[in-house]
């Protein structure tokens, strides 16, 4: 229900800043996912105080701003924005379900600036490509404990692995981001990852998948009753 969880975000934005709770940093990575990063953000940014002792609102700020930029298509930015969000967990031992979002996110962004230099930096790029690929493999562990992203790790992983050339690691991976995102009853991150095993299979002339998320949507609704 994506336009009641916009909503829902965006007045536990509103509250948190009207009341002063540093929460407010928590709740634009909220409101963030929901809209997939296209937030207002410039406007929003003078109303939050990052001179907090608070770590985990601290993260998920950078987090969300990270997300902006990247939706902004200003992916060197995102980077080091995830980077400093990244840095910020591991320095206070405050890896959990939510920070872990910063790793997987810079993956993401490596991956897509890498794909930008390709003609015009060829090394830069392969250096990229080859830091997306040691990090992706970090997200897909770690998510092992933190399951809520592990759909997209995997999808990373696999789109690291295709940049290689490894198209068949990179197709089980992919087949494997499905399955649990199906598992997970996430819709949108099983589309997405069958988007891009298309994509891949399409490729290599490799057999397609269609998965059968129909029968699973049906189950997932029931749930919702």
């Amino acid at each position: 229900n994506i336009v009641e969880a916009v909503e829902c975000a965006r007045q536990t934005f509103e509250t948190s800043i009207r009341i002063g709770d540093s929460r407010s940093h928590c709740s634009l990575l909220l409101w963030s996912q929901t809209v997939r990063g296209d937030l207002p953000f410039e406007q929003l940014e003078g109303q939050f105080s990052l001179a907090t002792a608070e770590h985990m609102p601290t993260c998920n700020f950078l987090i969300g701003k990270g997300r902006w930029q990247l939706s902004e298509q200003r992916c060197e930015e995102a980077i080091e924005t995830l980077e400093q969000a990244l840095k910020r967990a591991i320095k206070n031992f405050m890896v959990n379900f939510h920070t872990v979002a910063a790793l997987i996110w810079l993956v993401t962004a490596l991956r897509i600036r890498a794909d930008e230099l390709r003609q015009e930096d060829v090394q830069q790029s392969r250096r990229l490509q080859k830091r997306g690929l040691r990090l992706a493999r970090r997200a897909a562990w770690i998510t092992r404990i933190f399951p809520g992203d592990r759909p997209h790790a995997l999808r990373e992983l696999g789109l690291a692995y295709a940049a290689k050339g490894r198209a068949k690691k990179a197709l089980k991976l992919l087949d494997k981001s499905c399955a649990v995102a199906k598992k997970q009853k996430a819709p949108y991150e099983f589309a997405q990852s069958l988007s891009e095993r298309a994509n891949l299979a399409q490729q290599q002339n490799a057999p397609r998948r269609t998965g059968n998320w129909n029968k699973q949507k049906r189950s997932w609704r029931s749930l919702r009753r």
